[in-house]
């Protein structure tokens, strides 16, 4: 019974496991994302949670990454730079954007 408790723990966790199919995918999917528009980012994200399983899986100082979660993590960086690029635009009032007034 012990062997079987300690399979399950281990199984998994704080492992890299790692296809390299799994991993060309996901790099794809990434590049799918930093290319694609906002309505249709969402396609590479369900791409991936439908075609790689949660197992394979990165570890880097303890803390275990799914692919799922590392291009999830890419959309949320891509959509952080397109909202700090549209938000220094309005700043400067370039693309035809009015420049708000300043406070005082």
């Amino acid at each position: 019974m012990d062997d079987f408790i300690r399979d399950i723990d281990s199984y998994g966790y704080n492992v890299t496991y790692l296809s390299p199919l799994a991993l060309l995918i996901t790099l794809a999917m990434c590049v799918l994302i930093f290319r694609a528009r906002k309505g249709s980012a969402a396609i590479p994200i369900f791409i991936v949670a439908s075609y790689i399983t949660n197992i394979q899986r990165i570890v880097i100082a303890g803390l275990d990454f799914d692919m799922l979660r590392i291009v999830d993590m890419f959309s949320d960086v891509i959509r952080v730079r397109s909202g700090i690029r549209t938000m220094y635009a309005y700043r400067r009032g370039s693309q035809g954007v009015a420049v708000p007034p300043q406070l005082p």
